[in-house]
């Protein structure tokens, strides 16, 4: 949220289909989406989705692309996959900033602004905001070398986050998390 009042993109960094490689689970990724399409399923669904390159495309189109195929194997997905997709997010995004000096720099520009996901799915916008909120005061208090939180310790953190938007009136209630 700027100045004004009014809702605003955060920057490049914190849309998951840029293009902007890193590893996770000893594995190379071109994107979070690539990445996060990719661990709902075991090979070689899941390898399909890893050797899915960017061509020409743009970072949006490329994104859409892994989506779809991620949306394609939906019946073979992990049997947990709804109970762990939304920590799972943030550890992908987290590795991406950890190994990306430079988008670290992006986010922190933000200042203490509102980051706002763009639209997306579910409650993906909502997820999305309080992934890169969280991230961004983990750089902010030097603590994203510190490793991924997970469990509990990450749903209280993102639920602080989520008092944020809820202030905002972006959510009517603290149930997203």
């Amino acid at each position: 949220m700027n100045e004004e009042g009014e809702l605003e993109r955060g920057p490049a960094c914190t849309d998951n289909f840029q293009v902007v490689k890193f590893v996770y689970e000893d594995a190379e990724w071109q994107s979070v989406e690539q990445c996060f399409q990719a661990v709902k399923f075991q090979d070689p669904i899941r390898e399909r989705i890893r050797l899915t390159l960017p061509g020409s495309q743009t970072d949006h189109d490329y994104g859409i692309d892994v989506w779809r195929i991620g949306r394609e194997y939906g019946e073979f997905r992990r049997k947990d996959w709804d109970s762990v997709r939304l920590e799972i997010m943030y550890q992908i995004n987290h590795a991406k900033y950890l190994q990306n000096p430079k988008l670290q720099e992006q986010l922190l520009s933000t200042g203490k602004r509102l980051i706002w996901g763009k639209p997306s799915t579910a409650n993906w916008q909502v997820w999305n905001s309080l992934i890169q909120m969280q991230i961004r005061k983990e750089i902010t208090e030097d603590k994203l070398k510190d490793g991924p939180l997970g469990g509990e310790g990450l749903k209280e953190a993102l639920r602080e986050q989520l008092q944020i938007l809820y202030q905002y009136g972006l959510v009517d209630s603290m149930e997203h998390v």
